[in-house]
């Protein structure tokens, strides 16, 4: 969080995205952690809107992820907010794919975690 608070990188989430986090964080499997309360799932999506860049979601129709179109979104919050990067831990359907190319658009690298901390230092 170092990073994120002295301004090393930007992060970016996109409506929809805020959506499906809200979703993810009602399903049973998940509230045996919580239980996740309407408050406490304000509280996390406040925080998020006030870290991160939030952009609308106008890319909703794009299919780049032909393993998984619930990791669609990602991308498209990607593109829309002009990202270097996608960092994420999905090695079955997003890190396989290392980058997104769209014509009219710079490539955004896929990385993991641990590889997108090694890029910061």
């Amino acid at each position: 969080m170092t990073a994120l608070a002295n301004t090393t990188f930007e992060l970016a989430i996109s409506e929809p995205m805020l959506r499906e986090l809200a979703s993810t964080m009602r399903c049973p499997r998940l509230q045996r952690y919580g239980p996740f309360t309407a408050r406490d799932l304000e509280r996390i999506e406040g925080v998020l809107r006030r870290l991160a860049v939030v952009v609308p979601g106008l890319y909703e129709d794009i299919d780049m992820v032909p393993t998984d179109a619930k990791d669609n979104p990602i991308v498209a919050c990607a593109l829309e907010s002009t990202a270097d990067y996608i960092v994420t831990d999905d090695r079955r359907d997003l890190l396989p794919l290392k980058v997104i190319p769209v014509a009219g658009h710079k490539l955004i690298q896929i990385v993991a975690p641990g590889a997108f901390l090694r890029l910061l230092r």
